[in-house]
């Protein structure tokens, strides 16, 4: 049965309101464990904090990562992340409330407000209270604590990867506690990562392996052991391990926060984790989605509609391990992805209704993708004698867009390509003027601003009203976490380690790519002349990564744990010339437009200035 999250987590939570004061009163307090049925709902209560990637507005991740972007207009207070590509982020006016401990209404009208630090302090509330529950179940007295263990180790995850080394909370902190249990200073990064992992294994003990198919937004012991696997990955990577660059970021003591030696025993761990992680889910029903279409004659064709189906389709229990849904997130990247169906002069009714084209893919990213015999361009004996940014008069498009993988065309829209809407089949006409291209006017704000346009995610059922200005929207869940995450970080750990790939490493790759529609890693790289070597091979794994993962929001922590963010993140991207009426006028590869100058501050957001005014012990990230 197909599901959509975000009905459950409606039914679970009732009201978003549910105990936002808690504790301010005894009574308030004991009603939580006065019966099963109000702890349950405590226990919903304890995810209410999870930031959501799904939407735009809500983390930088799906929009500060190199491989999507919105257009040049929009403001920053809508769209926070430009605030990190342009170097806005300051402690004094952060646009994201994830580390902001005090009160939520103190942030203003910013969208994305977390409170971290109090969903961390529910979780032990429910620690320390559950044994007070009245005719407790053993199965809820076990999930309901593996629960908060799973949190605890989540939300301080999540500290850590948008602000590098946080404070860690290991118990409920009482508010007439003193000194350094109430104001202490952040650790190590080893010393978070060892705490989060021993959080994540507590977790396992206690939760079951899967959840019944509607509740995917609930921690399961394959998300606690999935998370575990990705968290010893970032620890290992070159941000943390050995960053002599780091040496002057140290707390007020002198104590490295940064590892400065060097360690490959991390990458072991890693890759080690990922194993026990990707056996525990396999030996528990999670598999890669490959379910071809037999109606669809043509094989590439199939192997297209099955990686869109991945995404597109509402539900997806037996690869995602962890994810989210939302009604506002989902209609929000349905409705700016799709290019636009009507009235094509960058304003009026469809800009609050219709369709837009305006979150797009970035150019770079569309560059990244493999040729069909699973290659870079400049490898594939089939293509790297061809000019990829020449005209095919005959296919009326760029060599660029006709000799690419299966994932290419699941998630990517083109000029003169096809995109799939409002129960059919339409044809994108990109060009300057067009129904979907240029409105020959930079100031409109609702316009595609690469050429590219969005697929992944976007469902054939999506329908646009014209008379009554309405979308029909056939919501997704947005995954968080899923399989090939941890095939790709045990290949990635695996070379890591030793500077090669293990039979075991080229398994998990080809796991990945088989599912994708492409021959194997050996075959592939046969044609090319043999596996490559050193860096090359490591700039590969790490494009296998940022293929597989487009616009899922991980690129922007890869970039950063690999330290290609200060590199990738300044560069300007490119765009072809969108104001081009013909293909030759077109079809010229020219610089993306943008209002602002970027800037690279930092590999992780400005701890507010607010906490750093509470807390004295706190020392502030480089950058800021």
């Amino acid at each position: 049965m197909k599901k959509y999250l975000f009905l459950f987590l409606a039914a679970a939570f009732g009201s978003c309101d549910y105990l936002d004061v808690v504790p301010e009163s005894k009574a308030t307090f004991d009603d939580i464990f006065k019966s099963q049925t109000e702890c349950q709902k405590f226990v919903y209560y304890m995810y209410q904090n999870i930031p959501n990637p799904m939407a735009h507005c809500w983390t930088p991740q799906q929009m500060a990562g190199d491989d999507f972007i919105s257009g040049r207009m929009g403001a920053v207070n809508y769209f926070q992340y430009k605030s990190i590509l342009y170097g806005l982020e300051s402690p004094s006016q952060s646009y994201y409330g994830i580390w902001w401990s005090g009160d939520i209404s103190e942030l203003g009208s910013r969208r994305t407000n977390y409170n971290i630090h109090a969903s961390i302090r529910h979780c032990y509330m429910l620690l320390n209270n559950i044994d007070r529950v009245p005719g407790l179940t053993p199965e809820n007295y076990d999930t309901w604590r593996g629960e908060a263990y799973f949190l605890i180790g989540f939300f301080h995850h999540t500290l850590f990867n948008y602000y590098g080394p946080c404070v860690i909370v290991r118990d409920e902190i009482s508010a007439d506690a003193l000194g350094e249990n109430f104001f202490p200073a952040r650790s190590t990064a080893d010393e978070c990562v060892k705490f989060i992992c021993e959080m994540y294994d507590k977790a396992a003990e206690l939760l079951p392996a899967r959840r019944p198919d509607a509740q995917l937004n609930l921690a399961t012991a394959a998300a606690a052991k999935a998370y575990k696997a990705q968290a010893l990955l970032t620890l290992a990577s070159p941000l943390y391990n050995g960053n002599t660059e780091m040496a002057d970021f140290v707390n007020k003591d002198g104590t490295h926060l940064i590892a400065q030696e060097y360690d490959p025993e991390k990458w072991a761990a890693a890759m080690e984790a990922a194993e026990d992680a990707f056996t525990f889910c396999e030996r528990n029903g999670y598999k890669l989605f490959d379910e071809p279409d037999s109606s669809i004659a043509d094989d590439f064709d199939r192997k297209v509609d099955n990686y869109h189906k991945v995404f597109s389709d509402h539900h997806n229990p037996d690869e995602y391990i962890f994810a989210v849904g939302s009604t506002y997130g989902s209609q929000a990247l349905i409705r700016q992805s799709v290019p636009r169906t009507e009235n094509p002069n960058g304003s009026g009714g469809y800009y609050a209704t219709g369709f837009l084209g305006y979150f797009v893919p970035t150019f770079e990213s569309v560059e990244m993708y493999y040729t069909a015999n699973g290659l870079p361009w400049d490898k594939d004996p089939a293509t790297r004698n061809i000019d990829p940014y020449a005209y095919d008069a005959g296919k009326e498009t760029v060599n660029l867009h006709l000799y690419k993988e299966p994932r290419f065309y699941a998630n990517v829209g083109y000029d003169r390509g096809t995109y799939e809407i409002n129960g059919g089949t339409m044809t994108i006409k990109a060009r300057g003027g067009e129904p979907h291209g240029s409105t020959l006017n930079i100031t409109n704000e609702a316009q595609n601003c690469t050429g590219y346009f969005n697929k992944k995610f976007i469902n054939k059922q999506n329908r646009f009203d014209p008379t009554t200005l309405t979308i029909s929207y056939y919501h997704i869940n947005y995954p968080m976490m899923r399989l090939a995450e941890l095939y790709l970080n045990y290949a990635e750990a695996d070379f890591e380690y030793d500077g090669t790939l293990s039979q075991t490493g080229l398994d998990c790759l080809n796991k990945v790519r088989s599912r994708a529609g492409l021959m194997n890693f050996e075959s592939s790289w046969a044609l090319a002349g043999g596996i490559p070597e050193g860096e090359e091979l490591r700039q590969i794994i790490h494009r296998e990564r940022s293929i597989e993962f487009f616009i899922e929001g991980h690129r922007y922590f890869d970039l950063r744990r690999w330290k290609e963010a200060p590199e990738v993140m300044v560069r300007k991207p490119k765009a072809w010339n969108l104001d081009g009426r013909t293909a030759e006028e077109f079809y010229r590869i020219s610089t993306m437009p943008e209002l602002m100058t970027r800037v690279w501050k930092s590999y992780w957001l400005a701890i507010p200035l607010q906490d750093m005014n509470v807390n004295l012990n706190l020392v502030q990230n480089p950058g800021y």
